[in-house]
C-alpha cells in the first residue's frame, strides 16, 4: 500500500490561501482554486504549483485528481487561530483522492476533517513525586492530592502546603507555599515537567525561595487527556485543534477503512 498522509494537503490550504487573480469565467484559477465556491477541483500539481512548490511535490500522487471542500466557517477558523470555539465550531473540510486512472497513484482516498477545539490534560487526583534537590543531595518524596479547580494540598517528611496547578499544552507548573508549622516554613517552590504521551510527569526542573532547585518526576498518578466537547469517538487528531472523523479508500485492489469515527459527518 503506498498511501501517504495527503490530509497534509489541507495545513498547506490554510498556510497558503488559494489565489482567484487569474480565475476564469467559471470562478475556477489555473491552479484549481475556487474560492468564491470554496472548492479546489483539479490535479495535485495544481495544487503544489499554487503553494510555490515544484508541480511534482505529491509524489506518485502528484497526478491524482484532488478535490478539496471547506465551509465559511473553517477560513473563519483560521484567520481567527484555530481556537475559538465562537467561530470555529462546525468548521470541517474534506479531502478526496483519485488516481485510478493512466498515470495515476492507482488509489482512492477520502478524508474528513472537523475542528474540535484543543485537548487538555486533567491532573485531578492524588500524585506521588519525586524532588531530587542541589543544595541538599537527596531525593525527597512528596505527595499532591490535586482537585478540580487545579488547587491542591502537598505533603513531604515534616512539611505541608497548598499549591495552584495549571497546565499549558503538555508543561504543568506547580507553584506551592508551604504552611505554618512545617519544618521549612516559610517555603515556596514553583516546579515545571512535561506530561507525557503515558500521563506521567517526566523531565521536571523547580526552584525554592531558599535558593535550592534541581529536578523532579511522578511516580504515582496519571493525567488524562481529554478532547473536549465536540470530539467524535473514533478519530484521530491532527494540526493540534483538528479531527480526521473518516480515512478510507482503495489501494492495490482492497478497500481500506482506517478511520471511522462515530458519527463521522460534519455536524457537532
Amino acid at each position: 500500500m503506498k498511501k501517504i498522509f495527503a490530509i497534509l494537503v489541507v495545513l498547506i490550504l490554510v498556510i497558503v490561501p488559494a489565489t482567484t487573480a487569474f480565475a476564469g469565467g467559471n470562478g475556477f484559477d489555473q491552479y484549481g482554486y475556487n474560492d468564491n465556491g470554496n472548492i479546489f477541483n483539479g490535479p495535485a500539481s495544481g495544487w503544489c504549483l499554487a503553494g510555490g512548490q515544484a508541480a511534482n511535490c505529491m509524489g506518485v500522487y502528484s497526478n491524482d485528481n484532488l478535490i478539496m471542500k471547506w465551509n465559511e466557517a473553517w477560513d473563519a477558523c483560521n484567520d481567527a487561530g484555530n481556537n475559538d470555539p465562537a467561530v470555529c465550531a462546525g468548521a470541517w473540510t474534506s479531502n478526496e483522492w483519485n488516481g485510478a486512472f493512466p498515470g495515476g497513484s492507482g488509489e482512492v482516498w477520502h478524508y474528513k476533517i472537523i475542528w474540535v477545539g484543543a485537548a487538555t490534560w486533567n491532573l485531578t487526583g492524588n500524585w506521588g513525586l519525586n524532588f531530587v534537590s542541589t543544595k541538599y543531595p537527596g531525593t525527597y518524596a512528596h505527595t499532591l492530592t490535586v482537585a478540580a479547580d487545579g488547587s491542591a494540598i502537598g505533603a513531604s517528611t515534616g512539611n505541608t502546603y497548598t499549591a495552584a496547578v495549571s497546565v499549558a499544552g503538555n508543561t504543568v507548573t506547580i507553584v506551592a507555599t508551604y504552611l505554618p508549622g512545617s519544618g521549612a516554613y516559610p517555603y515556596t517552590y514553583t516546579a515545571n515537567g512535561t506530561i507525557s504521551a503515558a500521563g506521567t510527569i517526566i523531565n521536571g526542573t523547580w526552584t525554592a525561595t531558599d535558593g535550592d532547585n534541581g529536578t523532579w518526576y511522578s511516580t504515582t498518578g496519571n493525567a488524562v487527556l481529554d478532547e473536549g466537547s465536540y470530539w467524535k469517538n473514533g478519530g484521530y487528531r491532527i494540526w493540534g485543534n483538528y479531527e480526521v472523523v473518516m480515512d478510507q479508500g482503495m489501494s492495490d485492489g482492497a478497500h481500506y477503512w482506517l478511520t471511522h469515527a462515530t458519527p463521522n459527518g460534519y455536524g457537532n
